[in-house]
């Protein structure tokens, strides 16, 4: 496990950009951490270092947003955002259609709250970003 320190919403997307050159297909991002540890605020990072275009939003209401890169990097032409707070369960995802993407090798996937729905994740490429915040620093827990 490798525990970065973010100062500043600068190394958010340094830690963003640097993650997002070395995607592969299929490659699942799990981010977990307490409302406003800086979950979405590094999702919106990797799409942009992605080249997503336009604004990304937390899709918290509709589950999941699938976006279509400008450009092939490794393979992946497709960024699956998916907001786990208000599922229950892996079959609410499941319904949702996101199983068809954790599994597609031309995407990678951005999962907000994992433990959610954990028994989706088994068998899975998983990269575990934790975010949090202890004596009033905040930090990011990297664990693959």
């Amino acid at each position: 496990m490798e525990r970065i320190e973010l100062h500043n919403l600068q190394d958010t997307e340094a830690l963003a950009k640097k993650l997002a050159t070395g995607v592969t297909g299929g490659l699942l991002i799990a981010l977990s951490g307490p409302v406003g540890a800086g979950k979405t605020t590094f999702s919106k990072f990797f799409g942009a270092a992605l080249g997503v275009v336009g604004e990304m939003t937390s899709p918290t209401f509709t589950v999941m947003a699938v976006y279509e890169l400008p450009a092939v990097i490794n393979g992946v032409h497709r960024l699956v955002h998916i907001d786990a707070y208000r599922v229950d369960n892996a079959a609410e995802l499941r319904a949702a259609g996101a199983e068809d993407f954790l599994d597609d090798p031309a995407a990678v996937t951005l999962l907000e709250w994992p433990e959610n729905v954990a028994e989706i994740l088994e068998g899975k490429d998983i990269l575990f970003l934790r975010f949090g915040e202890e004596n009033e620093k905040r930090f990011v827990e990297v664990t693959h």
